[in-house]
C-alpha cells in the first residue's frame, strides 16, 4: 500500500529542483505506540478537519472522490499556510495520536510522514511560483483489504484519485 501511496503523493513531491535534499527520520518516540482497532476513514477525516480548523486553515477544497472507500483519506487547500501554522498543524496532528515519522523540507516544498494505527499521512505544503499554494493531507490505510483492493485497481487500470 505504501507503494499505493508514493504513487498518489510522489506526482506532487517530484521537482525540477537541482537542490539536493529527502526525508529526515524523526526520533524515535517515547510515547506508546497507537493500540486498538484502528481509526476508521471517517474518523481520519475529522482529525484533519479538527487538525485545520484548530490551526486557522481552510476551508477544504471540494473533497475527492476515491475509488477505494475506507482506503484513502485527504484534505486539501489553496490557500496560504504560514510557518507556525504549519508547526501547529503537525503538532495537532500528534496530539491527535498521529505519530511524525519522518520531514521533508526542500525549497518551496515541506512534508511530513505521519502514522496512527494502519494509517500512513502525508502532509505537504508548496508554494511555488506561477502556481497556487497547495496544502494536502493524503491517507493510505495500509491494511490487507485495502492492499488488495489497491492492487485489483492497478491491475484492472483504474484510477484510484
Amino acid at each position: 500500500m505504501l507503494a499505493g501511496l508514493g504513487f498518489i503523493v510522489g506526482g506532487s513531491l517530484l521537482d525540477p529542483d537541482p537542490e539536493p535534499s529527502g526525508w529526515v527520520a524523526e526520533p524515535a518516540s517515547s510515547d506508546p505506540l497507537y493500540s486498538g482497532a484502528g481509526p476508521t476513514v471517517e474518523q481520519v477525516t475529522a482529525d484533519f478537519d479538527a487538525a485545520t480548523a484548530a490551526v486557522g486553515l481552510g476551508p477544504s477544497a471540494p473533497p475527492r472522490s476515491f475509488m477505494l472507500p475506507g482506503c484513502l483519506a485527504s484534505w486539501e487547500s489553496y490557500e496560504p499556510v504560514s510557518d507556525a501554522q504549519w508547526a501547529a498543524l503537525r503538532d495537532d496532528l500528534t496530539g491527535r495520536q498521529w505519530r511524525l515519522t519522518q520531514r521533508l523540507k526542500r525549497p518551496r516544498t515541506v512534508a511530513s510522514s505521519l502514522t496512527e494505527g494502519t494509517w500512513h499521512l502525508t502532509v505537504v505544503y508548496e508554494d511555488r511560483p506561477g502556481v497556487r499554494e497547495h496544502l494536502s493531507l493524503m491517507a493510505v490505510n495500509d491494511t490487507p483489504a485495502c492492499e488488495e483492493a489497491f492492487e485489483q485497481a492497478q491491475a484492472a487500470g483504474t484510477r484510484t484519485v
